[in-house]
């Protein structure tokens, strides 16, 4: 069953039974339309620039520079996969980054053992490194909203302790699964511009994609809605695409993660009914809790709670729930955004546990799919365990370490 229809059909018998009142509905709306918005403006934007060539572009400037040594182009990959993450979230990087990392198994002639190790170090970063702009996760916006943090104040947060996260993510992967790579390949790499089905939209987007940075770091000095410069770079660039008969809008359209989006408001249904009904309470008092201990003390219980409800039960409700725990404590503003700071980093990287943790994994594992490409669930969850724990935890210590 497609998680949208599975999550909206919940809200819907949660509606039905009257476990949340039609009243609250637009309560809900508010709390959800803002990061919902910005995430379909962002994945818009990623399907119009792989359209473009940006990405294969790139990849293939990092393939030239790894020269056909596997050990550089496996960190290349990886740190691409990031910076994709960083800008385009988590379920963009998931879409856009699979091909690519395919194509550079074929062009490495790399067998299924390899292959495989390439493609989990590529799906787990695509996740990991989704911590450090609040456009980089759906999970990101709807903290920031909550807590009423500016992209500024969001990014002074997060960006050591996604530094810190990739660094230790591209050890990891490269002692767990690089070792699985040949030392060398011999290939010949396309010219990136080749990549470029058009050089001048090419450059018209690079533009476009300065100017909604100059817009985020402005809205740290005046803030607003995330939203409204991604979704107006996001019309732009489309439009520019489908003047130069790049890409029809429709076709954009229909590539869009609609099922995300049903899932994350369907869900938000849910544990908003689960909130009134007074389910969350052990969570709450859970998070009281938490909020009492010394702050290392506090972030890593509410990192490593949020990541294990994440890894059970999809880090959407799990950070949905969570949100609505610390928002009934009314504790002291540095408090709620230390705590919220710990939940959105388990609630990023704790769902590599489990295939079913994010909604960019189970985009992931269908796209390998769509290419003959199994991964069991007894692999996955072996290798998400052992690279996700030790990750989690550097995440959290080193937000831990932060001052305030």
């Amino acid at each position: 069953m497609p998680p949208g229809l599975f999550a909206c059909a919940g809200a819907a018998l949660a509606l039905a039974a009257g476990w949340v009142a039609l009243s609250s509905l637009p309560v809900v709306w508010s709390l959800v339309w803002d990061p919902t918005l910005a995430f379909v403006a962002a994945i818009v934007m990623a399907l119009v620039l792989d359209r473009v060539g940006l990405f294969a572009w790139a990849a293939r400037h990092v393939l030239r520079f790894a020269g056909g040594h596997t050990a550089l182009a496996f960190t290349g990959l990886l740190l691409l996969t990031a910076a994709v993450s960083m800008l385009f979230n988590n379920d963009g990087a998931a879409l856009i980054m699979t091909p690519i990392a395919l194509e550079l198994c074929a062009l490495y002639a790399l067998g299924r053992r390899s292959a495989m190790a390439l493609l989990l170090a590529v799906g787990f970063m695509v996740d990991a490194a989704s911590l450090p702009l609040p456009i980089s996760n759906l999970v990101n916006i709807l903290a920031t909203d909550a807590i009423h943090l500016s992209f500024l104040g969001f990014a002074r947060i997060m960006l050591p302790v996604d530094a810190a996260v990739v660094a230790s993510s591209l050890v990891a992967a490269w002692l767990l699964l690089g070792r699985r790579l040949p030392a060398e390949g011999t290939l010949a790499i396309p010219e990136p511009a080749a990549a470029l089905p058009d050089p001048a939209l090419f450059r018209t987007s690079l533009l476009l994609l300065l100017a909604l940075a100059v817009a985020y770091v402005a809205s740290g000095l005046h803030p607003f809605p995330v939203s409204i410069p991604a979704s107006l770079a996001a019309l732009l660039l489309l439009g520019a695409a489908w003047r130069r008969r790049l890409l029809s809008p429709a076709r954009a359209l229909r590539g869009g993660p609609w099922q995300v989006v049903a899932f994350s408001i369907g869900m938000y249904v849910l544990v908003f009914a689960l909130s009134q009904a007074g389910l969350l309470a052990s969570l709450t008092s859970a998070l009281a809790w938490a909020s009492r201990l010394p702050a290392a003390g506090g972030v890593l219980v509410a990192g490593l709670l949020t990541a294990l409800l994440a890894a059970v039960v999809n880090n959407l409700p799990a950070i949905m729930a969570v949100l609505l725990s610390l928002g009934r404590l009314a504790l002291p503003h540095a408090s709620a955004v230390t705590l919220t700071a710990a939940a959105v980093v388990g609630a990023d990287i704790g769902p590599k546990m489990s295939p079913i943790g994010s909604l960019a994994t189970l985009i992931w594992l269908h796209r390998l799919e769509g290419d003959g490409i199994h991964i069991d669930w007894r692999t996955y969850v072996w290798v998400g365990v052992v690279l996700t724990v030790p990750i989690l935890l550097v995440g959290l210590i080193t937000l831990a370490s932060i001052p305030r």
